[in-house]
């Protein structure tokens, strides 16, 4: 972690190295997905994650209207924080992202036992 700052309205100093984005993307398993509204306003809605091969996954219903959005515009946020996790340390990323709605069998059959095992951390059962 770099050094903290001296002059708390200067936040340049508080960065996280590769080696800490990562803990925190194995310590994590929430995020807040940001995007813009159909009237252009930004929401947001707390959701959980995976990290994998350089990519955020999240998971939606069709039926939520974000969907749509995202596929209209696809600019969207993701929000990550340390509260919560095993890290004790406070931290927080935020990247802009441009979002891919997956539909298709075969992404979705690799991504989502990733994603429930990941929800699920020693449960197979459930995660099936």
């Amino acid at each position: 972690m770099a050094e903290q700052a001296k002059n708390w309205e200067d936040v340049t100093s508080y960065t996280l190295d590769q080696e800490d984005e990562l803990a925190l993307f194995d310590a994590q398993i929430e995020c807040t997905l940001i995007w813009a509204s159909k009237d252009g306003w930004p929401m947001g809605v707390i959701v959980n994650y995976i990290h994998r091969d350089g990519r955020f996954w999240l998971t939606a219903s069709e039926e939520r209207p974000r969907v749509n959005q995202i596929r209209k515009d696809p600019r969207v946020c993701i929000a990550i924080t340390s509260k919560g996790s095993s890290i004790i340390e406070r931290q927080s990323l935020t990247y802009k992202c441009e979002a891919i709605v997956h539909t298709d069998r075969e992404t979705l059959d690799r991504i989502l036992p990733e994603f429930a095992s990941a929800m699920r951390p020693g449960e197979p059962e459930k995660a099936q």
